[in-house]
């Protein structure tokens, strides 16, 4: 099924109520989303069909949004990313952003429905690692927020969607990493234009939220 534009704006403007506020609050203090595009993951996660597959988690904040979205159900989030360490980032600094990242998915008490795949997004070995875990199932969701190569990372993994698979790509605007954007947002406009992205609008502060056309 694919959403409009309004009625994803109304599942995009609960995040100030509903059982999962809570979750979106804090999750807020290890995230740079917007707790309203948080909200639109949590939301999206819960409506989608198949495993959850999400590129840069750095240390957690929408890992433990997506899987708190998805538990008890028995689905599953795959999450991929590069580990090392970054005491540099302005306002999240991580000495080994592995060990973060286990250490808040343990305290948001959703560890058991994150499986992480350490590795870089375009190595033969990672893409190996997700096919071998999705075993043959679809994914629902596919999350990038991560640098660089963006159109290498969705081309690397447009197999494992469906017609109608959500999307949700970071740093479509981005006026903190201009450099970003200027990869973002041409490929999701051409990908508008031909047909293959459905659009459904960019929420703050500048995440692009859609769908996979096949």
């Amino acid at each position: 099924m694919f959403l409009t534009k309004t009625q994803m704006q109304t599942l995009a403007g609960s995040y100030h109520y509903g059982h999962h506020a809570k979750i979106i609050r804090d999750a807020k203090t290890i995230s740079m989303l917007h707790e309203q595009t948080l909200s639109v993951l949590w939301q999206l996660a819960h409506a989608a069909r198949g495993t959850i597959l999400e590129l840069g988690p750095y240390v957690g904040g929408s890992t433990a949004v997506i899987a708190d979205a998805i538990q008890p159900g028995g689905r599953r989030l795959i999450t991929v990313e590069m580990g090392g360490g970054y005491e540099a980032h302005p306002h999240l600094p991580s000495k080994d952003i592995i060990a973060d990242l286990e250490s808040n998915l343990e305290r948001f008490g959703v560890r058991d429905a994150v499986t992480i795949v350490k590795g870089m997004n375009y190595a033969p070995e990672t893409v190996e690692a997700v096919a071998g875990h999705l075993k043959g199932e679809k994914v629902g969701l596919l999350f990038i927020d991560s640098d660089f190569e963006f159109e290498r990372y969705f081309s690397l993994y447009t197999p494992f969607l469906n017609n109608g698979s959500f999307l949700v790509f970071d740093d479509f605007e981005s006026e903190g990493a201009p450099e970003k954007a200027a990869l973002v947002k041409p490929f999701v406009e051409r990908g508008i234009r031909d047909g293959f992205l459905h659009d459904l609008g960019v929420y703050p502060w500048g995440t692009w939220v859609g769908q996979f056309r096949l």
